[in-house]
C-alpha cells in the first residue's frame, strides 16, 4: 500500500508551490485569494498525499473542499488498521459510499472488543457485496467477527488476488471451504492463513480451487498435521507457488519423503521450513528433490534444524545457483558450508549464522575478509519472554 502523508508533510509540501510574483488582492473578481491559489488541481495533489484522518478533515473545511476530497480516486487504498479502537458499523457506514472503488482494504484489528454485535457484522457483508468487481487486496488479520456471510462474500470478488486471514479462530472454517469450493477464485494469488486454527482437510479444499496460487503463507498453524497430503495437493494444483513459508510444522515421518515432494514446485523462489524452537527431525537426503528442480530458489531458511549438516545443504548450495539469502540459525553447519556457499553461488548477498555453534569469531571475520560482497550476521536474541 502507498504511502500517505499527515499534516506536516502537507505543510512542507504546500511550502514548495509556487506563488507569483505579485501577491492578488484579498478578493479578485469575487474569488477568495485561497481559491485563487488553491486550484482544484493544486488541492487534488494535495489531497492525494493525504491519510484518511486528514482528508476527512479537511472535507470539513468548506464546501468545495468536501466537494474534491470526496472523489473516489483518493479512497482506493484504504488502511482502516490503524484506527482500529474507532472502527464500528455507523464508521463503516459512513465510508461506505466512499470505498465504491476501494482495491486494497485493510480492516485488521478492527472491532476487536466486538462492538455493536450483527450491526458491524452486516457493514462489513455490505462492504464486501458492494465492492466486489473492484477489490484486489483484503486483509482481515486478527478479526474476531468473521462469519458465515462474511466468507461468502469474501469470495464472491472475482479479481481478488490477496488474501490475509491471520490470527483466526476459524469454527466457521467448514463454511469457509465450502464456500470457496463453490467459486474458483482464478485470480487469488497471495494467501495468508498464519496462526490461524486451520486443518488439514479444510485448507486441502481450499488448495484445489486457487489454480493461480504463488504466495502461500501457513506460519504457526498448529492444527496442520499432514504435511504430505498439502503438498500433493499443492503439487497437482498449485504449480505456479513461487513462495512457501510453514515453520512449525508437524510430521513424524521421513522427511526426505515428504520434502521430495517440493520437486514439483519448480517455480519457488522463498522456501521457509524453519521451526519455532530446536527439533531433531529425522532428515537423510532432504533437500536433494528441492536442489534438482527449485532452480530459481533465491530465499532459503531453516531456523533451528539441529540435525542439518554441511553434508545435507551441499545439493542446495551447489545447484540453487540464484540463492541471495541463507538463514541458517541454530543449525549444525560448519565453516565448510560457508566456503562452498561463498565459492558457488555469485549473487548471494547474506547467510544468518545465529547460534551456529561450529562457527566462531575468527571465522567469521575471516570470511568477511575473504568474500566482502556476502553479509555474515548473527541476530541479537533477547530472553524468551522479550522476543
Amino acid at each position: 500500500m502507498k504511502v500517505l502523508y499527515g499534516f506536516y508533510e502537507l505543510q512542507t509540501w504546500t511550502y514548495h508551490v509556487s506563488v507569483p510574483a505579485k501577491q492578488p488582492d484579498i478578493k479578485s473578481n469575487g474569488r477568495n485569494f485561497t481559491e485563487t491559489l488553491l486550484t482544484p488541481q493544486v488541492l487534488y495533489d494535495i489531497f492525494a498525499r493525504l491519510d484518511l484522518c486528514s482528508l476527512s478533515r479537511c472535507a470539513q473545511v468548506n464546501r468545495r473542499w468536501n466537494s474534491i476530497a470526496s472523489d473516489l480516486h483518493f479512497y482506493r487504498d484504504v488502511d482502516l488498521k490503524m484506527y482500529w479502537n474507532k472502527i464500528n458499523g455507523k464508521t463503516l457506514e459512513k465510508l461506505k459510499e466512499k470505498l465504491q472503488k476501494v482495491r486494497k482494504l485493510d480492516l485488521a484489528w478492527c472491532n476487536e472488543y466486538l462492538m455493536g454485535g450483527d450491526a458491524f457484522n452486516n457493514s462489513i457483508a455490505s462492504i464486501l457485496e458492494t465492492v466486489k468487481d473492484t477489490l484486489t487486496h483484503l486483509s482481515l488479520n486478527s478479526t474476531r467477527w468473521l462469519t458465515k456471510l462474511t466468507i461468502q462474500r469474501i469470495f464472491n470478488c472475482p479479481n481478488l488476488e490477496e488474501l490475509r486471514l491471520r490470527n483466526h479462530d476459524f469454527r466457521l472454517i467448514n463454511n469457509f471451504s465450502l464456500s470457496c469450493c463453490g467459486n474458483r477464485t482464478t485470480r487469488l494469488t497471495t494467501l495468508d492463513i498464519s496462526m490461524s486454527f486451520i486443518e488439514d482437510e479444510h485448507l486441502i479444499k481450499i488448495l484445489e480451487t486457487i489454480p493461480n496460487l504463488e504466495h502461500l503463507v501457513m506460519d504457526n498453524c498448529e492444527h496442520l498435521r499432514n504435511l504430505e497430503r498439502i503438498l500433493t495437493t499443492t503439487g497437482t494444483h498449485n504449480l505456479k507457488l513461487k513462495s512457501w513459508s510453514s515453520p512449525l510444522t508437524f510430521c513424524k515421518k521421513n522427511y526426505s519423503i515428504i520434502y521430495a515432494k517440493f520437486g514439483k514446485l519448480i517455480h519457488l523462489e522463498y522456501l521457509n521450513l524453519s521451526f519455532s524452537e530446536p527439533r531433531e527431525p529425522y532428515i537423510t537426503n532432504c533437500f536433494e528433490s528441492i536442489a534438482m528442480n527449485c532452480q530459481k530458489l533465491k530465499r532459503l531458511e531453516l531456523m533451528n534444524w539441529d540435525k542439518v549438516t554441511d553434508e545435507e545443504l551441499l545439493p542446495i548450495i551447489t545447484q540453487c545457483k540464484q540463492l541471495l539469502h541463507l538463514n541458517l540459525t541454530a543449525t549444525n553447519i560448519s565453516f565448510v558450508t560457508l566456503a562452498v556457499a561463498c565459492e558457488n553461488l555469485p549473487d548471494l548477498q547474506d547467510i544468518c549464522i545465529t547460534l551456529c555453534d561450529d562457527i566462531n569469531i575468527e571465522m567469521i571475520e575471516h570470511y568477511t575478509e575473504t568474500y566482502p560482497k556476502v553479509n555474515f550476521y548473527q541476530e541479537k536474541l533477547y530472553p524468551p519472554k522479550y522476543r
